[in-house]
C-alpha cells in the first residue's frame, strides 16, 4: 500500500474505558460520538498554525479508514523505519 505524504491520525481507547465495547469500528464512533471525528480532524489540521507552521495535510483525502487499512499502514511504516 502506498500513502503519499500526509498526516495519519490514529485514535485508541483504553480497555477500561466504558465505551470500549461499543466502539469497535469507525461507524460505531460516528454513531456514539458523532462530533468526535470532526473535532479531532480539525484539531490535527490546525494544531501547528499558532507556531507559524502551515496546516497539516491528511492522507486518504481526509476520510476515515477501517482498522485493517490503518494496521497495514502501521506495519508498512514500521518496516520502513526500523
Amino acid at each position: 500500500m502506498s500513502v503519499s505524504s500526509g498526516l495519519i491520525c490514529i485514535a485508541s481507547l483504553t480497555l477500561i474505558d466504558s465505551l470500549t465495547l461499543k466502539l469497535l469500528n469507525v461507524n460505531d464512533v460516528k454513531r456514539h460520538l458523532p462530533e468526535l471525528l470532526t473535532a479531532m480532524k480539525e484539531w490535527y489540521r490546525t494544531c501547528k498554525i499558532p507556531d507559524g507552521n502551515p496546516e497539516n495535510q491528511f492522507a486518504f483525502s481526509r476520510e476515515q479508514k477501517h482498522v485493517t487499512v490503518i494496521q497495514t499502514v502501521q506495519l508498512a511504516s514500521h518496516l520502513v523505519l526500523c
